[in-house]
């Protein structure tokens, strides 16, 4: 997919399923300051949370395959989280999932991010069905500098 914001449209590049060589390309609209999956997440990075308050909910509008769609994420607050590379003061968010046969209770899917500019995902949480799935920071690399296992 390319994002031609200056033609406000989507270039996306329809592969074959089996051969995996391009089909065809189709442009669709798209409104100002979509996202896609990925960058969805780093315009999170770029926000200023001083402003909101807990279970205050902010929309990111984003496109994939061929769709708009807008996410609401509500933010939970703040909370102190101790992980295998240190102790962060953080930003806990949850998007707004609709009722489906895959997850369960208010706020399934948590995220909490460290509450500075660089907003590094440190733990996401998802409560199914079936249990839950817990996913940790061990380690990352700024700079030269390795932090973690």
């Amino acid at each position: 997919m390319d994002f031609l914001h200056h033609e406000d449209s989507a270039q996306v590049h329809r592969l074959d399923k089996h051969t995996g060589k391009l089909q065809e390309k189709v442009k669709f609209p798209i409104p100002d300051n979509v996202q896609d999956m990925v960058s969805g997440y780093y315009y999170i990075r770029t926000m200023d949370f001083s402003g909101l308050n807990k279970d205050e909910e902010f929309r990111i509008t984003g496109f994939f395959d061929d769709t708009t769609y807008h996410l609401n994420v509500k933010f939970l607050g703040r909370e102190k989280l101790k992980t295998k590379i240190g102790e962060f003061n953080t930003i806990v968010i949850s998007p707004i999932v609709p009722p489906n046969s895959l997850f369960r209770g208010k706020n399934p899917v948590k995220a909490w991010l460290s509450d500075d500019r660089r907003k590094i995902p440190l733990r996401i949480k998802a409560e199914l069905l079936i249990g839950s799935v817990e996913i940790d920071i061990n380690n990352y690399q700024a700079g030269n500098k390795h932090i973690g296992n």
